[in-house]
């Protein structure tokens, strides 16, 4: 077994983070969405469908978060002291269940890169704080066998509000909206007007959304 040094953090640098299952829907339906621009015709349907995409990216690298649920995979070199899950919030209601829905992998042979799962008995997770973090049981610890090797731990796990656009708070909601209408009026990269921050909009919005903040 392996015992990280008492209180060691290595930080997570997003070095390798990436999405591996897109969401199923977006926070914003292209009916809202033509209804928040006051558009009739069908000719731009797949246009705005585009802008809510991006809205929505743009709204979730903004807050680091995950608003509808996805699937993330992270990778390290050798297990951490505590594994912290980026882009929040990991899916409670998945991890909950049985043997939970997070995946943690192995190197066993240097530079083959032959995984082993871990049994999920050796770790467990805290779903109380945000973002949340998987400890190694303290009566196995991580591991010995794994290599220090490139890439040598695979950390696979689901994060999201929920699957649905409704389980995605109406902040969040309403500010990729507000994007969504500032994309579709303004479609050049520059212009000679002057532009704004409209009081209590979109910053204001994900601000009071994103983890940290009260809510």
């Amino acid at each position: 077994m392996q015992y990280p040094a008492s209180g060691l953090q290595i930080p997570v640098r997003y070095r390798s983070l990436k999405r591996i299952v897109e969401p199923e829907s977006e926070p914003v339906s292209l009916v809202e969405a033509k209804q928040h621009l006051r558009v009739d015709i069908t000719e731009d349907d797949s246009y705005i469908e585009r802008i809510i995409t991006v809205a929505r990216e743009y709204a979730e690298t903004y807050c680091d978060m995950t608003f509808i649920l996805s699937k993330w995979q992270m990778k390290f070199d050798r297990f951490p002291y505590t594994i912290r899950l980026p882009r929040p919030p990991a899916h409670v209601g998945l991890l909950r269940d049985t043997g939970g829905d997070i995946t943690i992998e192995y190197a066993t042979e240097c530079d083959a890169f032959t995984y082993e799962e871990l049994d999920s008995s050796r770790y467990r997770y805290d779903w109380d704080i945000n973002p949340g973090c998987v400890y190694f049981d303290c009566k196995n610890g991580w591991p010995s066998e794994q290599w220090a090797t490139q890439n040598g731990v695979r950390v696979t796990w689901w994060a999201g509000y929920g699957p649905e656009p409704s389980d995605v708070p109406v902040k969040i909601r309403h500010a990729i909206l507000m994007l969504v209408g500032q994309y579709y009026e303004r479609r050049l990269a520059t212009e000679h007007a002057n532009s704004f921050e409209v009081p209590y909009g979109v910053q204001a919005l994900l601000d009071a959304s994103k983890w940290g903040a009260y809510s």
